[in-house]
């Protein structure tokens, strides 16, 4: 589950935040963690993958959000910590604290929107390597050469740009530890690549060079595809 940590004393600004989240990540599972200032956040912290942190706390007299994140890098060097300010001279110093960006406020969700993608894509780019259970063995192969997973009876078979094979691993546990702005499931039974997609109608899409791959469209799923290819071919990932 995406979790994402919020610290931002304005109910307001706390409140936009909120529903730029649930405009971007739609149906996909995510937990909302709330601070009103730095010294809740550090005192409560929780392992999160994003903070959203005000700079200045105006209901506070301790540490403003600068200071706190320089606390957060003590204790997680993974987390992605983005600032939200009215002042871009603070945000800018945000690479102190190594901060993956910042959003000036007001926050138009194009900007927001913007910004998430530009997270995802890096997070889908470190994520390099999956691994699927063969009988007894672990074959572990790069994310990018998959082309399409598909249910077979009571197999999964996976295929990528130089072949195909069997594997124990469920799709939905498949899915979980793909990139889900790059991976799609076109159908309850399909898990395909838009980075591969080479032709499609509404019933069919065509994937990789093979040309013998072909996944299924559900009809109810053919908009949302069309939408995500339309960004991977307009550039946004």
């Amino acid at each position: 589950m995406f979790k994402i940590a919020v610290c931002e004393d304005e109910e307001v600004q706390r409140d936009i935040i909120f529903e730029y989240i649930e405009m971007f990540l739609k149906e996909d599972k995510y937990k909302i963690f709330h601070f009103k200032n730095g010294e809740e956040l550090l005192k409560d912290y929780i392992k999160v993958d994003v903070i959203f942190m005000d700079i200045e706390f105006e209901n506070s007299e301790g540490r403003n959000g600068l200071d706190t994140a320089k606390e957060i890098r003590k204790i997680d060097e993974d987390v992605s910590i983005i600032f939200t300010t009215a002042f871009v001279d603070y945000a800018l110093q945000g690479y102190k604290v190594r901060a993956f960006d910042y959003l000036v406020k007001p926050i138009s969700y194009d900007k927001f929107e913007s910004m998430m993608t530009k997270y995802f894509l890096e997070k889908a780019k470190e994520k390099k390597l999956i691994e699927f259970k063969i009988r007894d063995e672990i074959k572990v192969i790069k994310v990018e050469s998959i082309v399409c997973i598909e249910t077979s009876s009571k197999y999964i078979k996976v295929h990528t740009k130089t072949e195909s094979f069997f594997t124990t691993t469920k799709i939905k546990d498949i899915e979980e530890d793909l990139p889900n702005e790059i991976f799609f499931r076109c159908h309850k039974s399909f898990l395909i690549n838009l980075l591969e997609v080479r032709d499609y109608n509404n019933r069919e899409v065509i994937l990789g060079e093979r040309k013998d791959i072909k996944a299924t469209i559900s009809y109810r799923r053919y908009n949302s595809f069309k939408e995500g290819l339309t960004s991977i071919l307009c550039g946004k990932f």
